[in-house]
């Protein structure tokens, strides 16, 4: 049964997204490719048939008797409404900030957490007062890092494809069987959007897809008790997200004029100015222009060592 509605969520995913392309193009729900010669239009916004297909699959699991997807879907919707909010109305920095609080209430207000995390050398803890806190700030810290790393054709789900992959594997060392089910469960629908996302992108999936998929991984951690590890996972995420609150602060994008990367012949080269954003992308293309390809597959193998660290601190919380 598992596998069924596996199957079934990724090819309803799949079909929700192709439906969600055509009638963007009809609408004109387009956004701007700036990474490609001549700067073509694609389809944005696929993060809401995205949000849909996680929400799906979890549904489909809590039918099959697993409790803890209810407050997992609720999570996502949130995220995926928040972002969808911020495509629209462009929420400034600091509302990402607070509003990415809001899709931890779910997980907390149900009672489904164990005050409990594994840590290295040490093994389980009892954090019965900071625990729920720190649920809050681990959630928007995670949404927050997907969202700014959302900037290349296929970067995000890909990266988050690793990730999962890393806690899962990190479950099965910690014998944490939540974690391994969540995973089991994103996996379908976020292969499908990588399938339309992929590079060359056939569509985008804005703020929506970037904030509901941050709290679905946010929500594997937390639930599936692998938070130390999860956040090992994310690790190029989590410089990335530094590195642009370190060079620009709490500036939205739209007050930002110049972009970190500079595009000439389909190649990215990061900008000289010392006004510029900083980021991983603008980091790796510093020294010499690179196609936009080969920057997302060397952050693929930055999240796989980051993954691979995840699993040997797995080993390192068993205590």
């Amino acid at each position: 049964m598992i596998l069924v509605a596996g199957i079934s969520s990724f090819i309803v995913t799949l079909l929700m997204i192709e439906a969600f392309r055509r009638l963007a193009l009809k609408l004109r729900i387009v956004a701007t490719d700036y990474h490609k010669p001549g700067r073509p239009e694609v389809p944005n916004l696929a993060g809401i048939p995205l949000t849909a297909g996680l929400v799906l699959s979890y549904t489909l699991f809590y039918i099959l008797g697993s409790k803890i997807f209810l407050p997992i879907a609720l999570s996502t919707i949130l995220g995926g409404l928040i972002g969808l909010f911020d495509d629209v109305a462009d929420l400034p920095p600091t509302g990402k900030i607070v509003f990415g609080i809001i899709p931890s209430l779910p997980l907390i207000a149900t009672h489904i957490l164990l005050p409990r995390p594994l840590i290295p050398f040490i093994g389980r803890t009892r954090l019965t007062i900071a625990y729920y806190p720190g649920v809050i700030i681990y959630t928007t810290v995670m949404i927050n890092a997907v969202n700014m790393i959302d900037s290349l054709n296929g970067l995000m789900p890909g990266v988050v494809l690793i990730s999962v992959v890393s806690m899962v594997l990190s479950s099965c060392i910690t014998n944490m069987p939540n974690a391994t089910n969540i995973g089991i469960a994103t996996i379908p629908p976020l292969l499908a959007y990588y399938f339309y996302n992929r590079y060359p992108s056939k569509v985008f999936g804005g703020n929506v897809a970037s904030m509901a998929i941050g709290s679905a991984l946010a929500s594997l951690a937390l639930v599936g008790r692998v938070e130390v590890p999860g956040v090992i996972s994310i690790l190029p995420l989590a410089i990335n997200g530094y590195c642009i609150l370190a060079s620009t602060g709490l500036k939205g994008r739209n007050t930002l004029k110049t972009r970190p990367v500079i595009v000439t012949g389909g190649r990215l080269k990061a900008n000289p100015s010392q006004k510029v954003t900083v980021t991983l992308i603008s980091m790796l293309c510093r020294k010499k222009a690179k196609p936009e390809l080969t920057i997302v597959l060397e952050i693929y193998a930055l999240m796989a060592l980051s993954g691979f660290l995840a699993i040997i601190t797995a080993f390192l919380c068993l205590g």
